[in-house]
């Protein structure tokens, strides 16, 4: 596309040209703009409803190990089996029983919640990265200044001046009406006669 300004200066036209080219370019900076920050938004909304399920994921997670005392499910059932063996082997002196059958109990209990928790919160995580990853590209977006125009030949000084002949004009305008007045008249008379 190219861009010519008629003006009696040369520096106006040159001028006009480049505010041409800026509104345009701010126009369609602020549209795609308008479109980032609403899918920014839409990303930021999804962040924020992951975030309230890791932390109701992770409150439950810590009541399970301050309230129920299981923490780790593998880990932990291998020392509950060790502490069963060692009472079975006959020394119960090394092992806290009444505890080990509670946190076995426990484990029983919840040891189902605790995996699925756990899974739950890692998949929660890996989802939660992929999301602020993309609300972060539209971010991105939404604050850089890009150019949406690329100019072939910057806008230059045009070396004499350069702007419509307007007499040229007004005369070409005033011969066509009259002509058109001329054969509307003569149309009418020749018609106004065949019917005389």
């Amino acid at each position: 596309m190219e861009v010519e300004v008629l003006d009696r200066n040369p520096d106006t036209a040159k001028q006009m040209v480049d505010a041409v080219l800026h509104f345009y370019n701010e126009k369609v900076r602020r549209m795609q703009k308008e479109k980032f920050e609403e899918l920014a938004n839409a990303y930021a909304g999804q962040l924020s409803r992951a975030r309230t399920v890791m932390d109701s994921i992770k409150n439950r997670l810590r009541v399970l190990g301050t309230q129920k005392g299981i923490f780790e499910y593998t880990y932990q059932s291998q020392q509950i089996m060790m502490a069963y063996l060692h009472n079975i082997q006959g020394s119960p002196e090394a092992v806290n029983t009444k505890e080990a059958k509670r946190l076995a109990q426990n484990m029983g209990k919840y040891g189902g919640e605790l995996v699925q928790l756990v899974n739950m919160l890692q998949h929660e995580a890996a989802a939660y990265v992929q999301v602020k990853l993309s609300y972060e590209v539209e971010y991105r977006h939404v604050i850089s200044n890009v150019t949406y125009i690329n100019e072939v030949t910057h806008p230059f000084v045009a070396d004499k001046k350069s702007y419509p002949v307007r007499w040229l004009i007004v005369f070409i305008s005033v011969l066509s009406v009259f002509t058109l007045s001329l054969v509307v008249i003569s149309f009418l008379e020749r018609k106004k006669r065949t019917e005389n």
